[in-house]
């Protein structure tokens, strides 16, 4: 009954020491656990961002589309990109003074010709080049008042939307020289120049032709002061149906 009762206590013992053991291992790994960093919840991924396809620019070989027909003699042309522009000049003073633009292409020619003028003694300005459809139209307004119909306008200055400078290929020159002596520009005196007789000769080299030579076919007066840029494919393209087929 003794030895019974001895291994009753030992037994008891060992159970009560094997609770102790599994309970201090619990709970130990519950402070090893609550000493780990907490994992934070990862940020909302973004969905992917779909970058559009761009458009590409228009090329040099593209040209401009226009309606058919003509207008008093004039070749309808639309107005060029103004991104494709760049400045070639200033021209006019105070709130006369305005930026004339170009073509790139063209302008860049326009330069080189310009260039080759100077070293000849030849001060050549630009006057004219791109202008907008409304910009003409204001133009061609006053000029209907001035000469009485339209008709008679159109020899002078072309319709809205039938201008060879809204393509930003055509420019107006002038003789520098003659500037500070009081003679206005855009007049036929400028065929009597120096400057007008060396671009007759050398502006072909350089891309420029004339547009408006006397008694020209499209009834349009004689322009020694309006010349236009066909050096690039591009520029052919534009003023193909003009060089091909000049009456309209």
């Amino acid at each position: 009954m003794h030895r019974w009762r001895s291994w009753y206590w030992f037994g008891l013992g060992v159970l009560i020491s094997v609770i102790i053991v599994i309970s201090s291992v619990y709970a130990l790994a519950d402070r090893t656990k609550s000493q780990e960093p907490a994992k934070l919840p990862l940020a909302n991924t973004p969905s992917p961002i779909t970058i559009p396809t761009p458009t590409p620019a228009p090329t040099i070989s593209q040209p401009m589309s226009t309606p058919l027909g003509t207008k008093y003699g004039h070749f309808p042309y639309a107005e060029i990109n103004r991104n494709r522009l760049i400045v070639v000049a200033s021209y006019g003073q105070k709130e006369y003074q305005r930026y004339v633009e170009m073509e790139r292409e063209a302008g860049l020619a326009l330069f080189r010709l310009m260039n080759a003028a100077r070293d000849r003694g030849l001060w050549i300005i630009p006057i004219s080049g791109f202008r907008t459809v409304d910009y003409q139209a204001d133009l061609f307004r006053r000029q209907v008042q001035k000469q009485g119909s339209e008709m008679a306008a159109a020899r002078i200055s072309a319709p809205p939307g039938y201008s060879e400078h809204h393509t930003g290929l055509a420019i107006d020159l002038g003789n520098g020289f003659a500037a500070g002596e009081g003679k206005p520009d855009i007049t036929e005196q400028f065929g009597k120049t120096q400057a007008y007789e060396w671009l007759q000769k050398n502006a072909q080299t350089y891309g420029f032709e004339l547009s408006y030579p006397p008694n020209n076919p499209q009834g349009v007066m004689y322009e020694p002061w309006h010349w236009r840029y066909v050096g690039s494919d591009y520029a052919r393209q534009v003023f193909a149906q003009a060089r091909s087929n000049p009456k309209g």
